[in-house]
């Protein structure tokens, strides 16, 4: 069978002839223009070997109208749908899946986890150089649920109903960009004749966030039951990724990462040895060197320095701090760590 890639598509729309506009032209509303740019939805069939299972499969890509009370055109939304072939639609999940940002389109679910195509990435985990390849993915989540990649308003291709920046701006709050996805999900499961499937969110980074949110918003407005979230490194809580000085717990949970740099770019530890060299660390993190920041000052005998023959182990980290064994989050570690060669690794 002859496969087509979905990212061809996808960047097929870059490659459109773009006309100067005549005096006419300029006269027609903005969402012309831009509804003019998309490519019209595309299917394509498609067989993947995953576990010793041939998979039949078809793919879609394109947009999805969410209007409001009146009927007028709220936005576009781009989606990319994965959805195998034979399968009781009552009993198959569908999952819906987006990245964060916020401000982030579902590339990298879908082409770097998810979907069943996905990037060939360098050794080391990074983007190759161009041209950039696609294979078919070991580990995608096809053989268990459909899954449907979904662009917020204002990512890939999802904009506005006139395209402009400032009805974009409209949709980027925590209740808008809820209620629009929410909307989005509600007019696909429609189209696609999926109301009786059970329900998956998947959300990364912020996109957790969304997905919690969400799935309370679809059970209370659209009377859609979620049947699962599943939250891939989510952003819940603010505070501990950005913390301050009188969060002490945002510098605890960062330090056995800070010394994981250490313990690699100074002391040769491999990947296969830091799960056991980080326990002593991580452990040290949540006890003595927390209750050290709690205490302060007043209490010198409980700083995290002071603690014997531990304390030492993490100063790389403490001092690079704003306040006495305080990690600085703008500096660190391994900025320090590359001016020195490695060193032999050293017990706990």
């Amino acid at each position: 069978m002859r496969r087509h890639s979905i990212l061809l598509l996808m960047l097929a729309a870059l490659a459109l002839p773009v006309a100067v506009p005549s005096r006419a032209d300029e006269a027609k509303p903005a969402a012309a223009t831009a509804t003019a740019l998309l490519p019209e939805s595309a299917s394509t069939r498609h067989e993947i070997r995953i576990g010793g299972r041939v998979l039949s499969y078809g793919a879609t890509a394109g947009t999805l109208a969410i209007r409001d009370a009146k009927g007028e055109r709220k936005a576009d939304i781009f989606h990319v749908a994965y959805r195998l072939d034979g399968a009781d639609p009552a009993r198959r999940p569908i999952a819906f899946a987006f990245n964060g940002g916020p401000g982030a389109a579902s590339a990298y679910l879908h082409l770097g986890a998810l979907g069943p195509r996905a990037l060939v990435f360098a050794p080391d985990g990074g983007i190759p150089a161009p041209p950039v390849q696609l294979i078919d993915n070991p580990d995608s989540w096809l053989p268990f649920t459909d899954l449907v990649f979904v662009d917020p308003v204002g990512t890939g291709y999802s904009r506005a109903g006139d395209g402009s920046d400032d009805a974009n701006k409209a949709f980027w709050g925590v209740r808008q960009d809820v209620e629009a996805m929410a909307a989005f999900i509600r007019v696909y499961l429609a189209h696609a004749e999926r109301t009786r499937s059970p329900v998956f969110l998947v959300g990364e980074s912020y996109g957790g966030l969304r997905a919690a949110v969400l799935a309370h918003h679809l059970h209370t407005t659209q009377g859609i039951a979620v049947s699962g979230v599943v939250m891939v490194s989510p952003a819940l809580e603010f505070s501990l990724i950005y913390g301050d000085d009188y969060q002490p717990l945002t510098w605890a949970l960062r330090l056995p990462s800070f010394y994981a740099t250490v313990l690699q770019t100074r002391q040769g530890v491999t990947p296969a040895q830091l799960p056991a060299a980080l326990a002593e660390a991580e452990r040290f993190a949540l006890g003595d060197f927390l209750t050290g920041l709690v205490s302060g000052p007043t209490d010198p005998a409980r700083a995290p320095r002071a603690v014997p023959g531990r304390g030492a182990l993490y100063r790389p980290a403490a001092r690079a701090g704003r306040a006495p064994a305080r990690p600085d989050p703008d500096r660190p570690v391994h900025q320090a760590a590359r001016r020195r060669p490695p060193a032999p690794a050293q017990p706990l």
